[in-house]
């Protein structure tokens, strides 16, 4: 808003005229559009230009930007889960959908908001072949054992249970094998809230 402020006092000082109220709320509402549509054309599919306020429905499901601010923090509520998101080049899985923060990323606190904006790509996840999601405590059965994840570090390692009496420390993107499973640590995601931790497995048969 302030940019936009700026052009129309430029055009003030140089025509001469003053405009009316109401001719200069439609000149900062065109700037504004303006700002948004150049936004628009650089974004690939998936991808969406957010302020605070925005929100997108992804596979039903409501992802809305609720804040961010100059440490590259943003705050999203996706379908009733609030999480920060950092300015990263790996997603972060919330609610089945993928969000990742990509450059560019504005930010100025003497700004209004439709000059703060940060692009997000959204989607749905889909696990690669033979890869598995777990949340922290989440458990399943996978090739007829029984996995559980227990924990999850700020260095990527895990610990899991396999058939309540095997417990395997597993660093991240190190295979190990335990019984007749080989078992590796795709990608782990260590979060300050236990709940939000989790880590996708690759479990497949041993040879």
């Amino acid at each position: 808003m302030r940019k936009i402020l700026s052009l129309l006092l430029l055009v003030i000082l140089f025509s001469g005229c003053i405009p009316s109220l109401e001719e200069a709320e439609v000149m900062v509402m065109e700037g504004a559009y303006k700002l948004k549509a150049e936004l628009q054309k650089d974004l690939n599919i998936n991808e969406y230009a957010m302020r605070v306020g925005d929100s997108v429905t992804i596979e039903n499901k409501l992802v809305k930007m609720e804040s961010f601010d100059s440490n590259y923090e943003v705050v999203f509520d996706v379908d009733g889960a609030k999480v920060m998101i950092k300015e990263s080049s790996y997603p972060l899985i919330v609610n089945g959908l993928e969000l990742t923060i990509m450059p560019p990323f504005t930010y100025d606190p003497m700004d209004d908001v439709e000059n703060n904006y940060v692009k997000v790509k959204v989607m749905k996840f889909v696990p690669k072949e033979d890869h598995y999601l777990f949340y922290l405590d989440d458990e399943r059965t996978i090739l007829n054992h029984h996995i559980k994840l227990m924990n999850i570090d700020k260095e990527g390692t895990v610990v899991l249970r396999v058939d309540t009496v095997n417990e395997m420390r597993l660093m991240e993107d190190k295979t190990e094998g335990v019984l007749n499973l080989l078992i590796s640590n795709a990608k782990p995601a260590y979060r300050a809230i236990a709940s939000e931790r989790y880590v996708i497995l690759k479990v497949v048969e041993s040879p």
